[in-house]
């Protein structure tokens, strides 16, 4: 059986310290469904000129490679567009692109980022580049078909920058790079865990107050999958099980969007015969609010900064009242959404017992627990409990409970 095949596109950013924007940008698109075109753009210097100048060389490439504009004359739009750095005589902004036609045939691109590399069988390996002169710029140019599972690294040079002058002296370089991705790549891994590994470990090479925007983008190609999407519970609450037993009988996996936290907890305070708390934000989130695809949505901003601490509707949970709180959130990004660590701050929680629970739909706590710890209370136990699926039954809830006993 032929396996159909697709790029799954991946990727993540922290802010140089201090500054609101990314001077890196990433844009995805698909001019057909035979074709996604991935390019991300590294802006001279940070803050808001970097971010203006690599979001116009992202949107500048894709949007003219995806309209089948030849590759040179898109490159020559972008290099007398953007302006050239008077004293360094660099352009002001840098980019890789890498184009994946029907699945498998993958063109990579690059200027002056740091050398894209694969990931094959497991293994990190330099990609074939050829080196050509367009404009007196030299472009790196690789042309390949690839493999089921192989994965194509691109990054900005906060990358190589990462611990320069704080934990390592010059930096983080190439090959030390293509170790760390190999020695942490799992088959299966997607392509945002991928990236994310990465970003995490530059950030916690500078210290976590990078001296560089760094952004990790992959290109993953995979298997096409099969994926079943429910968005809320039917109009009559009558209709909850039939609709229930078609949706998870279908093929494929399995999403339930909306609710999924709610509705374990509902059923753990049942079970445990415990009272029930909804931590609310002061202001809703919206649906574009909570689109990670997006790099400006509210919750992608407020999750790339570890400072961030969105403000709670309401202050009165009274939870100096209880010895033992369960406390439940999504997963977003590998830990709590950042306003669980505000209700930590915001309630004197000495000495309680609190057993933390989640929601995810393939990821398991990742750095939630070490995450939360660190805004707790020092004589507060933070116990690691247990996270649910979307089609995690009361069952399974109230057995949990059961075999804690509390």
């Amino acid at each position: 059986m032929k396996i159909e095949m697709l790029a799954e596109c991946g990727y993540l950013s922290v802010n140089h310290v201090g500054e609101q924007l990314c001077g890196d940008n990433v844009a995805v698109v698909d001019p057909n469904e035979h074709c996604r075109i991935f390019v991300l753009a590294d802006g001279m210097g940070s803050g808001v000129k970097a971010n203006i100048l690599s979001t116009l060389t992202a949107k500048m490439l894709s949007v003219m490679l995806a309209n089948k504009v030849d590759f040179d004359e898109c490159l020559r739009t972008v290099i007398r567009t953007l302006p050239i750095c008077s004293e360094r005589h660099v352009a002001y902004s840098t980019f890789t692109v890498v184009k994946v036609d029907y699945g498998y045939h993958v063109t990579v691109y690059n200027y002056d980022n740091p050398t894209p590399f694969l990931i094959h069988d497991g293994k990190s390996v330099p990609l074939d580049f050829t080196v050509v002169e367009v404009e007196g710029k030299k472009i790196q140019m690789a042309w390949f078909d690839a493999d089921y599972e192989d994965c194509i690294v691109t990054m900005s040079d906060g990358t190589i920058n990462a611990g320069m002058g704080v934990t390592l002296n010059y930096g983080w370089q190439l090959p030390q790079i293509m170790e760390f991705m190999e020695h942490n790549y799992r088959k299966g891994m997607s392509a945002k865990a991928l990236a994310t590994i990465l970003v995490d470990r530059c950030n916690a090479l500078y210290g976590y107050a990078p001296g560089d925007d760094t952004t990790c983008g992959v290109v993953r190609i995979r298997e096409t999958e099969q994926v079943n999407v429910m968005f809320g519970p039917p109009v009559r609450k009558e209709d909850d099980k039939v609709m229930a037993e078609q949706f998870f009988n279908q093929e494929g996996k399995h999403i339930v969007c909306g609710g999924t936290t709610a509705k374990v907890a509902r059923t753990l305070a049942e079970a445990a015969q415990a009272d029930l708390y909804e931590i609310k934000p002061a202001v809703p989130y919206t649906r574009a609010d909570l689109n990670y695809m997006d790099k400006k949505a509210r919750s992608t901003v407020e999750m790339a900064d570890p400072a961030s601490r969105p403000a709670l509707a309401n202050a009165d949970a009274k939870a100096e009242q209880y010895d033992v709180i369960f406390l439940g959130f999504p997963i977003w990004w590998y830990i709590a959404p950042t306003i669980i660590n505000t209700f930590l701050e915001q309630y004197d929680l000495s000495g309680k017992k609190i057993i933390l629970f989640a929601t995810s739909g393939g990821s398991g706590f990742g750095r939630a627990v070490e995450n939360l710890r660190g805004s707790a209370a020092p004589s507060a136990e933070i116990l690691e409990g247990r996270v649910f699926r979307g089609g995690s039954s009361d069952d399974e809830v109230r057995k949990w409970v059961d075999s804690l006993n509390l």
